[in-house]
């Protein structure tokens, strides 16, 4: 677990601040995208998109002993004009019906079960579309959170290593992004650099005394 943390840690250090892959409303139409952590869900219009686009969130616990899984949504950001089309969501405990910006969401929602949906509606088929929107859906369970999962203040359990800190809400309380949960990360940047250099240092040791072995043996040879 450790070393998946200084993993992460080098990530975001790189310039990684979230984890969630992005997956494209317009190359998942009609399809299922399984989210095993997060995802973030993307529309960006274009001519060719069809005029009805409808995409199923569904959470995975294969391979786990998990079950009651579910999802938590939220749009981080939504500009979806209303003459240019709108989003419907399906599935959740509050929040199913139709969005655009006289009424955009704006609260975590959560689904009912392991599956919900995402559509999107196009009006029109001019090429001047400025609808757009990234959505947040994160895996969460309620119960015993697994020694590599964070329990959120609000009874959730989502991913530890992979999603707390990199700069999304993912539990909907904001407890994986709070100064708690992120302690780890001060050990972590003190630690890094200090092995990094050891085993530098260590390793140009090595080699030097390899030589100087070397050196040595083959004066010894002259020598004889």
């Amino acid at each position: 677990m450790t070393n998946m943390r200084i993993i992460l840690f080098c990530l975001l250090a790189s310039g990684v601040s979230s984890y969630a892959p992005v997956k494209y409303m317009i190359t998942n139409c009609g399809k299922y995208v399984y989210v095993l952590t997060a995802n973030i869900i993307k529309l960006e219009m274009i001519n060719s998109m069809p005029s009805h686009c409808l995409v199923t969130i569904k959470t995975s616990d294969i391979g786990l002993d998990i079950h009651n899984t579910s999802s938590r949504i939220q749009f981080l950001h939504f500009n979806v004009p209303c003459d240019e089309g709108r989003v419907r969501l399906y599935g959740f405990t509050e929040g199913d019906g139709s969005y655009c910006n006289g009424n955009a969401p704006t609260t975590f929602l959560k689904s009912r079960s392991d599956q919900s949906i995402i559509a999107f509606d196009k009006y029109h088929t001019n090429s001047d579309y400025s609808a757009s929107f990234e959505l947040l859906v994160t895996e969460t369970h309620n119960g015993d959170c697994g020694h590599l999962d964070f329990s959120c203040k609000n009874g959730g359990c989502i991913n530890d290593v992979l999603l707390t800190c990199d700069g999304n809400n993912n539990c909907g309380d904001d407890s994986d992004e709070q100064a708690v949960a992120c302690i780890w990360f001060l050990p972590v940047v003190i630690t890094v650099p200090i092995v990094t250099v050891c085993g530098v240092c260590c390793f140009i040791v090595i080699i030097l005394l390899y030589k100087r072995n070397l050196r040595r043996q083959s004066q010894g040879k002259i020598i004889q």
